[in-house]
């Protein structure tokens, strides 16, 4: 079949908000600036459909559904998976050389996570004046059970001011506690992230 007949559909995500309160955002289409450069806007979510391909058709059509395939987010390049260890590891060492960092690090450490969380990318502030750093999961788990094994840490835990907060197909939680925010932000599988884990000290 040629390429150009692959099917692509586009999954509808559906969000139930539960009953804690829900953080208005005051600047709509706007990214949620904890996320920075790690939480990105996927749309693609296609899945193309393949059917009785020929020994010769197969090798020609091989490589433009990689290319389309990586473009969507369902697997990263081999380019981006080398930078997006590269990166990790720096990261990593930026922490081990900071205590200050380190304590930030001791915070989402103690968030809960799920055995179905599989780390793929860790990133830290870059400039001078904040603080805070990222975990970039993969996991199976639906957003509404992971939203409550939040929110009851963050209840057990003495966390306050805990919010849950909608964005431009993502959803987010968070909360406050001895001078730092905490949460997590959930969004359609992109770059091999669905779950980002985010921890902030507050000035």
């Amino acid at each position: 079949m040629p390429l150009s007949r692959l099917i692509l559909r586009t999954p509808i995500i559906s969000v139930r908000f539960p009953p804690l309160r829900t953080q208005p955002s005051q600047n709509a289409g706007v990214v949620d600036d904890d996320l920075i450069d790690v939480v990105h806007i996927a749309r693609c979510g296609s899945r193309p459909k393949l059917n009785h391909f020929s020994e010769t058709s197969f090798p020609r059509c091989l490589l433009p559904l990689i290319v389309l395939l990586s473009g969507c987010g369902f697997f990263p390049p081999t380019e981006s998976l080398e930078s997006e260890r590269r990166k990790t590891e720096a990261t990593k060492e930026a922490i081990r050389n900071s205590p200050s960092l380190q304590e930030v690090n001791r915070v989402c450490e103690s968030l809960p996570k799920t055995d179905s969380f599989h780390l793929i990318l860790m990133r830290k502030s870059f400039r001078a004046d904040e603080e805070y750093i990222t975990y970039g999961y993969l996991a199976d788990e639906p957003y509404e059970k992971v939203r409550d094994i939040f929110v009851d840490f963050f209840n057990r835990e003495g966390w306050t001011d805990v919010y849950e907060q909608p964005g431009i197909n993502t959803i987010s939680v968070r909360g406050h506690k001895d001078g730092f925010s905490a949460g997590f932000t959930h969004e359609p599988v992109h770059r091999g992230v669905n779950y980002t884990l985010i921890c902030r000290r507050i000035k």
